[in-house]
């Protein structure tokens, strides 16, 4: 009787070593493969990694022929950042889906970009918030000309815009520019300076009026207000944009390099920055970096050195209007108040002598209806 049970009981033995033994080395060999799968992983993104980070001589329409990551910057306005569209009918976002469907390659995006801003802005922002980053650009797009009618002067609109152009030749020598002249445009004075500009130094320029009078419908159905594009309005940007990438694609276009020769030859654009240190100041306070004030009458004042001069100011409801004085003159009046609260930039003078000048900005009394504070917030001015 114990002979037949020690017989039952080998085999029970041996089956649990079995199972035993197979736990542990399919659990071993689980460890391995999941190890495998990680170290795979690693290797993959460590490949998209480097095909994104990596500055090279690739343009990128090299980079959509090897179906490489694409990085694009946007730099604009409020139509620059598609104000108007409802989420993922921006032109940028219908762009990304162009790339992706005919070149299978992943864009990564960037914007410097502002609801009623100027090439001004854009310019100092470009200078001063863009990192350069050792991986640059490939395709950077230019946005702006409907707030800079009024606010600037064609010639200072298009020095401006030369040089944030060469700028980002400058820092991105394989990058295509594309130019966009916005919709909105209707006369043809700074459209034609940005299509000199782009035929200068070789940049795609797409001018979206073309494609708003090619597709047959009007202004109001494309836009929400006769100005911002609707999601209509800007499938017709991103067809336009994506047909004009295609056009160069195909014809093998080479980047061009950046040109000695300036269109705006004796421009005082050539460099800028934002200052934020004051000499003396009346009633103003300090805070966040910026000057805050609340009642007409307070000012600031500080001497600077440069040919031109701009003002760097946050806007609001309650936001009054701002006196600017150059060397005791005042050169400009800026109303500051705005529904809602983004930094603007605007100039003041252009054409200074060289030397030592004195500014002095104080806010003002109410002047206006559309005035309806003392309330002032002066982030720096600008110069160079």
């Amino acid at each position: 009787m114990r002979m037949f049970e020690s017989k039952i009981l080998i085999p029970i033995f041996v089956i649990f070593v079995v199972i035993g033994a197979m736990a542990y080395y399919g659990d071993k060999l689980s460890k391995v493969k999941e190890q495998k799968n990680i170290d795979e992983d690693k290797q993959l993104l460590r490949r998209l990694s480097s095909s994104i980070e990596q500055k090279s001589n690739l343009t990128v329409y090299d980079k959509l022929r090897q179906g490489k990551a694409i990085r694009y910057l946007v730099i604009g306005d409020s139509i620059g950042q598609s104000d108007g569209a409802s989420e993922g009918n921006q032109w940028f976002s219908l762009l990304n889906q162009s790339l992706r469907d005919k070149y299978e390659v992943v864009p990564f995006m960037n914007r410097i970009t502002m609801g009623g801003a100027v090439v001004l802005a854009g310019w100092i922002d470009y200078i001063e918030k863009i990192p350069k980053k050792p991986e640059g650009y490939d395709i950077v797009f230019i946005c702006y000309g409907q707030n800079d009618q009024g606010s600037l002067k064609e010639e200072e609109f298009g020095a401006i815009y030369e040089n944030l152009v060469r700028r980002i030749k400058q820092d991105n020598p394989f990058a295509e520019i594309v130019t966009i002249v916005e919709s909105s445009l209707q006369s043809d004075s700074y459209p034609d300076i940005i299509k000199s500009i782009s035929v200068h130094y070789q940049l795609i320029n797409v001018d979206t009026r073309q494609a708003y009078r090619d597709s047959g419908f009007s202004i109001d159905s494309l836009t929400i207000d006769g100005v911002h594009p609707n999601d209509q309005g800007y499938k017709l940007y991103a067809e336009q944009i994506f047909d004009s990438i295609n056009r160069q694609y195909d014809s093998g276009k080479r980047i061009a390099p950046l040109k000695d020769s300036l269109i705006y030859v004796n421009s005082s654009f050539t460099t800028g920055q934002t200052f934020t240190e004051w000499d003396s100041l009346n009633g103003f306070f300090k805070s966040g970096g910026s000057l805050i004030g609340n009642s007409s009458g307070f000012s600031a004042e500080s001497e600077f050195e440069g040919e031109f001069l701009g003002l760097s100011y946050i806007t609001d409801p309650n936001g009054g209007v701002l006196n600017v004085y150059i060397d005791g003159e005042l050169r400009k009046q800026i109303n500051t108040r705005l529904d809602f609260v983004v930094n603007w930039k605007s100039l003041v003078v252009n054409g200074l002598t060289k030397g030592k000048h004195r500014l002095k900005v104080e806010i003002a009394p109410q002047v206006s209806s559309s005035s309806q504070g003392t309330f002032a917030n002066i982030v720096g001015f600008i110069s160079n």
